[in-house]
């Protein structure tokens, strides 16, 4: 009865403070607690269970305290919830933290900060806007991320990472009291060791979070991609990498020794428009390479199609490394609006001063494209010029003085149609000649064997001059008639027909009159000097009317005497002839190979029309008085000819002449004068005829009516 009472008592209490005291000496509970235990010599004692038993208690609330008496005994408090309890020993337990000092510290398993998982032995989470962690001051934040600060706003920041006092990497935010001139470092304390980023084919991104590339790095903002020296220029619109001072030469080596490098170099000028830009290596005694190992470059095009491609426009392109077959191909559709003059290679020689060549060989020679093909094999040429002649006064190659005063092609249609295999001329119509004195010759040819070879299928030659249509120098050889024609006022002329003889005769003719039966001639000064004094004239004379009959009184190289027969007196006309043989040539001596029967038949063998490629000519030699039909030795190959690498023609520094040292001058005048440049728009190329040459793998094709099989090495008309 008693105990009830002190119960109700002490529920009355309870209800009365909501606080309660335990302990002798009647002290009133801490206004902090609910429950305020006292004592100096007993303690508290929790409600005392197994694991299984902890485990098994119904929604635990959150605080709940047991002591767990089995599988690391302890005092457990339930840090969850009564859905999801947490029970976590409390106390100085082994794998708790431990006291050391001031110290604490934790000697099993993980910590977690921010989650109940960690998955390291510090593993801190971010799940909200904030630093993740801390080490000094609060530097700067990025809401929404997870981040770590690591710095002061008084001092230098350091972040070590290494294996020994001399041997780690940092991160160094350099202190500078003026935040914007500070500097962040990345490196190997005692540069000792390399800096290494992404390694084992890691890449690396600056400005990009997914980099493409070893190196990825992005433009941002605006701003140049990377800066070298001080920035050039800002490109708002481009991505870009500035190397470079305002105030000197930039300069970007690549290479691996100190004289054996590549450059990018800006040569730098006070007026920056004279300035220059080089790519090059150090000395000049490394070769600069661009595009190796099949590599193409363009200039012009972002889709170059041979070892170099320039491009200018749809009409006109090069290229440099094209193919097996076309080494270099040049390009150029002429467009009508960029007017006359257009060409698709254009080269251009001068010099300071009179510098002349030593000889007609390809080293001695100047010129201003030079073609030289060391051997010359079967339809092979140092130069050559292909034209379709589609229309008239159009050929293959033209040689010209600079006006074109004078000129000659190969290959040439005239403006009639007509074609040449060459075509020659000296002289025009129109002003600015007819007041000068002639002096050009149209055509010069110069042979040790023959000067000249000349065929007609129908007519050989037709000759036209002034003066005289034909002069020959020299022995006329014919094997056929010599015929004249003469106009008689009708549509066909007269013909005529050269006498001949066995001897070299010279004669003359005349008429005279005798008187008293006799009369005394001369012969014309002309015959007397030609006709020979070693045999005697032969004089024919005839009486034009009734006569006792004619004789020669007297015959000599000055004339004759003619009489009447029987002492006749009278006054008869008589016609006569005078032929005598020719002074100089009483015994004319003829080259024996000429007048043999065999002559012409050695010429067809010998000369041939090569255009006629299914037979060769045999060749013909003049030696030691002789015509031979054959090769001579000479003109065959040289067997013991060195190999082309040992002579061919390379590129060098040339001697310098002191004479003509100097600077060179502008072309000006009717010689290669500039001219104002034309604001030609952009024409697109019309559709071509596709047999023709295009840029696009069809470089220089035969037209389809006269294809070459390949198989028959060029045999084909």
């Amino acid at each position: 009865m008693r105990n009830l009472y002190l119960f109700i008592i002490l529920f009355i209490a309870l209800n009365a403070h909501a606080q309660v005291a335990v302990n002798t000496d009647g002290t009133a509970p801490d206004n902090s607690a609910m429950l305020d235990v006292k004592s100096t010599t007993r303690g508290f004692l929790a409600p005392r269970m197994t694991l299984a038993q902890r485990n098994a208690i119904l929604n635990p609330a959150s605080g709940l305290v047991v002591f767990q008496t089995n599988s690391s005994p302890g005092l457990y408090i339930n840090s969850g919830t009564p859905a999801a309890p947490s029970w976590n020993l409390v106390g100085t337990n082994s794998g708790q933290w431990l006291n050391n000092g001031t110290s604490i510290y934790y000697n099993s398993g993980n910590v977690g900060i921010g989650t109940n998982a960690p998955a390291a032995p510090f593993h801190v989470a971010n799940s909200s806007s904030g630093n993740a962690a801390l080490f000094g001051s609060n530097i700067f934040g990025f809401p929404g991320t997870t981040s770590v600060s690591i710095g002061y706003d008084t001092g230098e920041s350091l972040l070590y990472v290494g294996q020994s006092d001399n041997n780690k990497g940092y991160l160094i935010w350099n202190y500078n009291p003026d935040p914007a001139l500070a500097n962040f470092y990345i490196g190997t304390y005692s540069g000792s060791n390399p800096l290494i980023l992404q390694p084992y084919n890691g890449k690396v991104g600056i400005g990009n979070g997914i980099p493409s590339g070893m190196l990825h790095v992005a433009k941002v903002s605006g701003t140049p991609t990377g800066i070298f020296g001080t920035p050039l220029s800002n490109f708002n619109s481009v991505t870009n990498l500035s190397v470079g001072d305002d105030a000197g030469t930039a300069l970007l080596y690549v290479g691996q020794s100190e004289f054996y490098k590549g450059f990018l170099k800006w040569n730098y000028d006070p007026t920056p428009a004279n300035a220059q830009f080089w790519i090059g290596s150090y000395n000049g005694s490394n070769p600069l390479i661009i595009q190796p190992e099949g590599g193409n470059v363009g200039i012009g095009t972002i889709t170059p199609v041979s070892r170099l491609h320039v491009e200018l426009d749809d009409n006109g392109l090069t290229f440099s490394g094209y193919s097996n077959i076309y080494t270099n191909y040049f390009y150029h559709a002429e467009v009508p609006v960029n007017g006359y003059g257009q060409t698709n290679l254009y080269s251009f020689r001068t010099r300071t001063s009179q510098n002349d060549g030593a000889g007609y060989a390809y080293n001695l020679s100047n010129s201003a494209t030079k073609g030289f093909s060391f051997w010359g094999d079967l339809y092979s040429f140092g130069l050559s010029g292909f034209n379709y002649n589609d229309y008239t006064r159009c050929g293959g190659i033209l040689g010209a003085e600079q006006g074109g005063f004078y000129w000659g092609s190969l290959g040439y249609r005239n403006s009639g149609s007509t074609s040449y295999g060459g075509y020659f001329t000296s002289y025009t119509i129109g002003g600015g000649k007819s007041s000068q004195a002639d002096i050009g010759i149209g055509i010069g040819a110069w042979g040790d064997l023959m000067g000249a070879d000349i065929h007609g299928k129908v007519y050989g030659i037709y000759a036209e001059g002034g003066n005289y249509a034909m002069y020959s120098n020299g022995v006329v050889f014919k094997n056929n008639l010599d015929v004249h024609l003469q106009e008689n006022g009708t549509e066909t002329n007269t013909v005529l027909y050269t006498n001949v003889s066995t001897d070299v005769t010279v004669q003359t003719s005349g008429y005279a009159t005798l008187s008293d039966g006799k009369v005394s001639i001369d012969f014309d000064p002309a015959f007397a000097a030609a006709v020979s004094t070693e045999t005697p004239v032969v004089v024919t004379v005839t009486p034009t009317g009734s006569s006792n009959g004619v004789y020669l009184a007297e015959v000599s190289g000055k004339g004759f005497k003619v009489a009447e027969n029987n002492d006749g007196k009278s006054s008869v006309t008589i016609s006569y002839i005078a032929i005598g043989k020719r002074a100089g040539y009483e015994n004319p001596s003829l080259p024996r190979e000429v007048i043999s029967a065999g002559y012409n038949q050695n010429l067809a063998r010998g000369l041939h029309n090569d255009a006629d490629t299914h037979t060769n000519g045999e060749g013909l030699y003049y030696e030691n008085g002789n015509l031979v039909v054959g090769k001579h030795a000479s003109t065959l190959p040289d067997p013991n000819k060195p190999s082309e690498e040992s002579v061919r023609p390379k590129p060098g520094v040339a001697a310098v002449n002191t004479q003509n040292s100097g600077s060179v001058d502008t072309p000006s005048g009717s010689r290669g004068q500039k001219g104002s440049t034309q604001n030609v728009p952009q024409v697109k190329k019309a559709i071509e005829d596709l047999s023709k040459p295009s840029a696009a793998g069809n470089p220089l094709p035969v037209k389809a009516s006269g294809a070459v099989n390949s198989s028959s090495a060029g045999q084909s008309n």
